[in-house]
């Protein structure tokens, strides 16, 4: 038994075209909470009829389990071997190289009104590259070193920003709005660990900060939500000669990537879709698009 369970949380479903299918036609789109419960019944039918529906008879253990298996993708344990989003919370560099990072995270800030893109650009790749310094140590060529850096969201922002630079660079306002939330709770903790006071200049500010400091996984979801949103709005400019069909698959790539090592990725995703195709706002027709959309998506992410 123990072996069908392990081999149920080893499976990977986000490769599987028959699960796929069959999630992308459920109507009326299911809860997250009923996902997980959803998995094992299909599994159990399609995989292996003796893997027991409920899982936490026979497994006392499988909570922990099942909360690495919403991802259901190996590649999602990467996420285990690297250091976690909460930039500064541990400063595995010197101070200085802490403080260069967040004055430059703060410079980003006035950046988005005055700086030119490409600039822009090059600022934030420079804290990036400061960040994964900081995070990961100086940048080695090697397996062990590529493995914990995927996952993480400042090499993520590298990518991003070189995924829509090229053929057709874009500069808008949109296409600066993750790295935004993703540095935003990164200014917070530089603030509070450095200059606390400037805080408590203006009420409003101290509250904002509060808000980014306690739903710092919310924003990373946020993030990952307006990243994919991104693809569908490239995929729109491209029929108004804004953007091109090469650049599309570059975006798509992008996100392939971080569909297979990032859970939030996974995460953010899902949960857009449940969102839109389980909308009552949105009309019936517009909805089955939507969901045809996805599923198209999802394999998409299977052939690259």
């Amino acid at each position: 038994m123990e072996e069908t369970i392990k081999k149920y949380q080893e499976f990977n479903f986000s490769q599987n075209a028959a699960w796929i299918d069959y999630f992308s036609k459920l109507y009326p789109v299911p809860s997250i909470d009923l996902v997980e419960k959803i998995k094992r019944k299909w599994y159990q039918k399609n995989i292996d009829q003796n893997l027991p529906v409920d899982l936490n008879q026979t497994n006392p253990n499988s909570n922990a389990s099942q909360q690495q298996n919403i991802s259901s993708s190996p590649q999602a344990n990467f996420n285990a071997n690297a250091p976690p989003n909460n930039e500064g919370n541990v400063l595995n560099q010197t101070s200085l190289l802490f403080k260069i990072e967040g004055y430059m995270k703060l410079a980003f800030v006035p950046g988005l009104i005055f700086l030119p893109g490409f600039h822009l650009k090059l600022l934030v790749v420079a804290i990036c590259f400061l960040a994964i310094i900081r995070n990961f140590g100086v940048p080695k060529f090697n397996k062990e070193y590529f493995i914990k850096l995927i996952p993480s969201e400042f090499f993520s922002n590298m990518l991003f920003l070189l995924s829509i630079s090229l053929t057709t660079p874009q500069n808008g306002y949109l296409f600066f709005l993750p790295i935004a939330i993703h540095l935003s709770s990164g200014i917070v903790e530089f603030v509070n660990r450095t200059n606390p006071s400037w805080f408590l200049v203006h009420p409003k500010l101290n509250e904002i900060a509060a808000i980014i400091k306690n739903n710092r996984n919310a924003l990373i979801i946020a993030k990952h939500k307006v990243e994919f949103c991104i693809f569908i709005y490239l995929i729109v400019i491209c029929f108004m000669g804004r953007s091109s069909f090469f650049q599309i698959i570059i975006y798509l790539q992008f996100l392939n990537l971080k569909f297979k090592f990032n859970q939030n990725m996974q995460t953010a995703i899902w949960e857009l879709r449940n969102y839109l195709v389980g909308s009552p706002n949105i009309p019936a027709f517009l909805r089955n698009v939507i969901s045809k959309f996805f599923e198209l998506f999802m394999k998409a992410m299977n052939l690259f």
